[in-house]
Formats: structure tokens, sequence, C-alpha cells
């Protein structure tokens, strides 16, 4: 049974997950000027997926929004922030489910992250025109705390797609040490020119996938002023916080 107790300490997981993950940026999206490109990554076996992060607080009811062709677009819910069984506001959430009596919606999505390693990487791209050659540009991009470029690999090559319409890229990889903090994987194509006219040299798309990494890193400096060791201030949150392990 899912218990007060347990809702109390998911509330708080989640908010204690988004005060660290509240700076992420963009998730996956296509390189501005090109189209989507009908790929799925897998790293280390696993298919990249965003995270989602609970909403925090309790939700009341929710009801279907549907857009114009009557699918259904997101969810407007009833919301208590301060657990006094009240509605104090209604949240538009993208996905939401019942399941389990007790409705829960996801507040955002976050980059996954990767432990330091050796990580395989492939690629499928599919929906393309069948037996024709294709080429692709791969390049992947990780950074340290320092915002520098720590690690950049690239491949460019030539492929041919399946009688299905599809290719499979599984020569790439990203290496993350306990300093990287983030990094992205580019990808891009087009038809050769030796696919048939009007095919020849048009774009298949693009895509990216952002991720972030460990981003321990001891810098051995120390600042001194007026003999004091300069150090950071934590700034605290409380509100809203029940628990935390």
């Amino acid at each position: 049974m899912y218990s007060e107790s347990d809702a109390r300490k998911t509330r708080s997981l989640s908010i204690c997950l988004i005060m660290v993950l509240s700076a992420l940026g963009p998730i996956v999206s296509a390189s501005e000027g090109h189209l989507e490109m009908n790929s799925t990554l897998y790293v280390d076996g696993a298919e990249y997926e965003m995270v989602g992060i609970p909403f925090w607080g309790d939700i009341l009811d929710c009801n279907e929004v549907p857009d114009p062709d009557g699918n259904v677009e997101g969810y407007e819910c009833s919301v208590d922030m301060d657990g006094d069984d009240m509605e104090d506001d209604y949240w538009f959430f993208v996905d939401c489910d019942d399941s389990t009596g007790i409705w829960e919606c996801v507040w955002t999505y976050v980059v996954p992250m990767y432990d330091e390693g050796n990580h395989s990487l492939t690629v499928d791209v599919f929906d393309l025109e069948t037996e024709v050659d294709v080429n692709l540009h791969v390049n992947i991009w990780t950074f340290d705390d320092m915002g520098g470029n720590s690690g950049y690999w690239e491949f460019d090559g030539t492929m041919n797609t399946t009688t299905a319409g599809e290719i499979s890229f599984s020569d790439a990889y990203v290496i993350t040490d306990n300093s990287t903090c983030h990094g992205q994987i580019s990808i891009y194509g087009d038809y050769d020119e030796s696919a048939p006219s009007p095919l020849n040299g048009t774009s298949i798309g693009s895509m990216e996938w952002m991720f972030h990494g460990p981003c321990e890193y001891d810098g051995h400096l120390e600042l001194e002023y007026d003999g004091m060791l300069w150090e950071q201030v934590g700034i605290t949150q409380s509100e809203g916080i029940d628990d935390c392990e």
C-alpha cells in the first residue's frame, strides 16, 4: 500500500532531486535548421531515457485536456500545497497516472547521468528509403566543471540501409571520468550522392542527446582574503520538506 509516509518521502526525495538537478539544460532535440532524425540511442545496451521528477505536492484530482484532434495533450489537476487536503491551485501536467488509486504526475524531466567509465553507444535510424547509401556524421563531446572540452570523438562514414529502411551504428563510445560534468552526443546524416534522384544529397535529419557525469573535481587551489579561507555560502531550503534520506 502507498501510505501517507511513503507520499511524504516521495515528495521529499523529489525536492532533493530538484535542488540537485534543476540547473540541467535542454534534453533531446534536433539541431537548429534540421529535421528531427527518426532514431533511438542505446547506452551500454539500455535505451536512452530522460528521468521523470514527480510533482512534490498532493494531487487531489485531474481532468484530461484534449487537443484539437481529441487526443490527450495533458492534465489539469487540483493540487494541495500545504497538506490540509484542500484545493490550493490548478497545475497543468503532460504526464499523469492514477493506476494506483492516487494521482501521480511528472513535474519535469532531466537528462540521465552516467558514472565514470567507457560507455558503448548504439544508434538505430529508421523510416529511411530502402537499400541506399547514407552518410552519417557522429560527434561526441564531454566537458568538465571548468567549462573546458575534456573529450571529443567523431565518426564520418557511409552505410547501406536494409530492406526495412534501417541502419544501425554501434562503433561509437563515450568515456566519462569523475571530472566529467556533462556531454552531448550529436548525429546527422544525408543520402549519398549515389542514391537515386531526388534523394541524393537530401538530409535524413539530426538528433542530439545530452547527459551528465559525476562532476567531481579537485582544483588543488585555495583562496584567502584578509587571512580567511574563501568558502561558498550554502542556501538552505526547508519549505515543504518533511524528511530526507
